[in-house]
C-alpha cells in the first residue's frame, strides 16, 4: 500500500468534498471542528487525524484506505503490536463498528468505543458477527432513526 503525502491526502479528499456542503457533512457525521477542520484537512494545513478519518469513512460510505492509507497502515501496524495478525484485522469493519456506535450517541465515551473496536478486532468471525449484532440492537432500542444508520453499516 502506496502511503500518501498529506498533500495526496487532502487532494483526494478535496476532490470527495466538491459537490458537498461541509458544514452540513461535519454535522451530521459528528465532526468535531466542523467545516473549519475540513477545510484544514483539504487545504493540507493540518493532516486527518484518526477521529476525521472515521467520520469520512462514515459520511463517504468508504474504506479507511480511501480516506489515509497512513492511518490504515498505523492502525494495522497498532494491531499487529498487539498480537492480532493481519489476516485477522477487517480494517474495513472497524468503521462500521464505530459508524454504528456514534450514531447512537453523537457524544459517544471515546475509552468505550477503543474498548468495543479492540474487542472487536481480537475476535474470530463469529465474535465479531456478535460484536456487530449487539451494536445494532442497542442502536435499534435506542432510536428508530438510528434504524437506517445500521442497516447502511451491514
Amino acid at each position: 500500500m502506496k502511503i500518501w503525502t498529506t498533500e495526496e491526502e487532502a487532494e483526494r479528499l478535496n476532490a470527495r468534498f466538491l459537490t458537498v456542503n461541509r458544514a452540513a457533512f461535519a454535522r451530521d457525521n459528528g465532526l468535531k471542528g466542523g467545516q473549519a477542520i475540513i477545510y484544514q484537512h483539504i487545504t493540507g494545513r493540518r493532516p486527518i487525524s484518526l477521529d476525521a478519518a472515521l467520520a469520512y469513512v462514515k459520511g463517504f460510505s468508504c474504506n479507511l484506505e480511501e480516506i489515509s492509507p497512513r492511518l490504515a497502515m498505523e492502525v494495522m501496524e497498532a494491531a499487529a503490536k498487539i498480537g492480532i495478525q493481519s489476516k485477522n484485522l477487517h480494517i474495513d469493519e472497524v468503521p462500521k463498528i464505530a459508524g454504528i456506535v456514534t450514531n447512537v450517541e453523537k457524544s459517544v465515551n471515546v475509552n468505550a468505543l477503543n474498548e468495543l473496536i479492540s474487542a472487536f478486532l481480537c475476535s474470530d468471525d463469529e465474535g465479531r458477527s456478535q460484536i456487530l449484532r449487539l451494536a445494532r440492537d442497542v442502536a435499534r432500542e435506542s432510536t428508530a432513526s438510528i434504524d437506517a444508520a445500521a442497516n447502511d453499516h451491514r
